[in-house]
């Protein structure tokens, strides 16, 4: 038998996507969002998070370049193997958590080569259908990462 993983599935617009269940923290409802200035137009804002400071990601913006939400949407917080580097993303729908084996997992397609590769680690099939794998680690370029930690520093000085 192969080796598996879990993953948290989420809906972002019509597509559902994989989060490795070790980077994802918690799942929130319900935040107020603090708006915050910003050269990044996917940084939906700012959440407190048992006095913690988290940057929020709007996924439909990031990936879709299209930020519309519903009112309802799930925060899933997330870091990249470093306790003290969490994000909230934005989510339409969190739906389940399953064990994906590693041979039911496909590397990312050729057509994807320079554009998006770094963001997917594979395509999960599903009986219910395909699910495209996320790498959290590589959401956001580097640029992206100092802007965010700016904001992160800036935002825990006002309060």
């Amino acid at each position: 038998m192969s080796d598996a993983k879990q993953y948290l599935i989420a809906r972002i617009k019509d597509e559902r996507f994989a989060f490795d269940i070790q980077n994802v923290h918690e799942i929130l409802r319900d935040q107020k969002i603090s708006k915050v200035p910003s050269k990044l137009v996917f940084l939906e804002g700012i959440i407190n998070v048992r006095n913690k400071v988290i940057p929020l990601i709007n996924l439909r913006q990031k990936l879709y370049q299209t930020a519309n939400y519903d009112k309802d949407y799930v925060v899933i917080i997330v870091s990249d193997g470093q306790k003290d580097n969490m994000v909230g993303l934005m989510a339409d729908e969190v739906q389940e958590v399953i064990l994906l084996p590693d041979n039911l997992i496909d590397k990312p397609m050729l057509f994807n080569k320079g554009y998006g590769e770094e963001l997917i680690n594979g395509i999960g099939k599903l009986e219910s259908g395909l699910v495209i794998i996320l790498n959290i680690s590589n959401i956001f370029t580097e640029e992206d990462r100092v802007i965010l930690e700016k904001v992160k520093k800036e935002s825990i000085k006002e309060s």
